[in-house]
């Protein structure tokens, strides 16, 4: 596809696939001065087995044979005995502990009648972020900033915590003002009612609220508080105060929702890119613990962000 750029030149935007499902061939033309005349091609699709057909694996392999976007591919034997090396040294540390759980922490998209508070888990990741930042006065995090939660006495291995915060999501400060904090989680609230998911829905760390959804978009946040650095007690947020709040780059772009993160930085600064990941942040988090003596436990339900939730 082309498109062009600030200055009308053309500009070739091209998607293959990821993790090596599916490879390009692409053409792409330069005049003189480099810019792009011309750009054509397509995906190639690589497998090397049929796993199921209605016939039988000759004629597969010939319909197969016959797909230009479609790719028989052996592994190359020095290749893969490279590759097996690395998958040993992986799989052990796959399986190196990082810390224990305490307690159940389960994982909910949304409040409900099981998990009044929701997600007991995301609220965790955002404290390892604010306490990372060391400079953030609170944490805000999306429902789907974790896949799952954990139970009682289980060993958190580094391939658990993979599974766990799959994305490559980096840790972002955003400068905001209170009232712009009010209005991010009413966003991410307004979006996961407009796209009938919850994955949207906002946990914190260092802040703390009432949600009653029955409210129209402005007024569905309650009661919102934010822990005072300087004293731990809770204090209604000063509406024109600028705060620094931790999240991770998808929601911090203003995606899923969260515009107040993208027209906060607009207004007060661009958060600076740290190109550390969320899940670099939460290891450590684990190991300090781990270290320290001390296992994975639920925050204190006074810490927890979600004070009720109505629907």
């Amino acid at each position: 596809t082309f498109i062009p750029d600030a200055e009308g030149n053309n500009i070739c935007v091209v998607q293959a696939g990821y993790f090596g499902f599916a490879v390009g061939d692409l053409d792409v033309v330069f005049d003189d001065e480099g810019k792009v005349t011309s750009c054509s091609g397509s995906p190639v699709v690589i497998i090397q087995d049929i796993i199921k057909s209605s016939v039988s694996p000759g004629q597969a392999k010939a319909a197969v044979d016959s797909a230009p976007n479609i790719k028989f591919v052996t592994p190359d034997p020095q290749a893969q005995k490279v590759l097996d090396h690395y998958e040993e040294e992986l799989s052990a540390m796959r399986e190196k502990v990082l810390c224990v759980s305490a307690d159940d922490i389960p994982q909910n998209w949304e409040p409900d009648a099981e998990m009044p508070h929701g997600s007991l888990f995301a609220p965790l990741v955002a404290k390892a972020m604010a306490e990372y930042s060391g400079n953030a006065d609170a944490a805000v995090v999306n429902a789907t900033v974790t896949r799952d939660g954990v139970v009682k006495d289980q060993n958190i291995t580094f391939g658990t915590l993979i599974d766990l915060l799959p994305h490559h999501d980096t840790l972002w400060e955003i400068q905001m003002t209170g009232e712009e904090i009010k209005a991010v989680i009413e966003d991410a609230l307004d979006n996961a009612l407009k796209t009938n998911t919850m994955r949207s829905f906002p946990y914190a760390y260092g802040l703390r609220y009432g949600i009653n959804m029955t409210k129209p978009y402005g007024q569905r946040v309650e009661a919102l508080e934010i822990t005072d650095k300087a004293t731990g007690k809770w204090t209604q947020p000063d509406g024109s105060k600028i705060y620094l709040i931790a999240t991770t780059s998808f929601p911090g772009r203003g995606r899923e929702g969260y515009v107040t993160f993208r027209t906060a930085q607009e207004k007060h600064g661009f958060a600076p890119e740290t190109y550390i990941n969320y899940r670099d942040v939460f290891k450590a988090y684990l190991q300090n613990l781990y270290n320290s003596g001390k296992k994975l436990e639920n925050l204190p339900e006074d810490m927890l962000p979600v004070k009720y939730y109505l629907k």
